[in-house]
């Protein structure tokens, strides 16, 4: 549904408070988390929304709730959303669509404080990046929080960078010992024997 399509619906529903509004800003953070990230399965959606610091954008509650809208990506399907919870208080839908849902808020919720929406079965879009948005309209001063896009979740798995693999250390080559080559023994030279020398004959007397 369109913004001002809600605050059509908000006007018909909810009493001018005060002449001028001093709220009019956007929710301080929207955080978005899915309990499945796998596209085309059924997850539950975890929206936390911050409300501005601004004197006047407090969430009112019951008799007359600040009405809140959530715009959900294309190809999203929030139509069998069920037993969705504001703080912990379960609410029902005034619009509800494949992407678009209004509804009240449930407590009250002051400036600065945090609101936590939580639907059940919504369909998940084909794998991507996405953002939603948060709107807010009958704030305590009368005035709206304008839509705020969340910061981006991821719907499919999450690539994780492989660690590095190291680069095997190089084995240090050892240098053969050098086989010590054997000295010859000198081989002994035998010793002539001396040759006996000859007698000399005697000479007869």
């Amino acid at each position: 549904m369109a913004a001002g399509l809600l605050a059509n619906l908000v006007v018909d529903v909810l009493p001018p408070r005060v002449a001028t509004a001093a709220c009019g800003g956007s929710f301080s953070s929207v955080t978005v988390s899915l309990s499945n990230p796998t596209p085309g399965a059924t997850s539950t959606y975890t929206i936390v929304a911050t409300v501005p610091a601004t004197t006047g954008c407090d969430l009112t509650a019951p008799p007359s709730p600040t009405q809140l809208e959530i715009i959900l990506p294309s190809g999203t399907d929030a139509t069998n959303t069920s037993s969705p919870t504001f703080n912990g208080t379960t609410f029902s839908f005034v619009t509800q669509t494949s992407t678009d849902l209004v509804f009240p808020v449930k407590s009250a919720v002051g400036t600065s404080q945090t609101a936590t929406i939580v639907l059940p079965n919504v369909v998940n879009p084909p794998a991507g990046t996405y953002t939603l948005s948060i709107a807010a309209v009958g704030t305590s001063d009368g005035g709206s929080i304008v839509a705020t896009t969340s910061s981006s979740y991821t719907v499919g798995a999450v690539t994780s960078t492989p660690p590095p693999t190291p680069s095997p250390t190089p084995t240090a080559s050892s240098t053969p010992t050098p086989t010590p080559t054997d000295t010859p023994s000198p081989t002994a030279t035998d010793t002539p024997t001396p040759t006996d020398s000859p007698t000399a004959a005697s000479t007869p007397t």
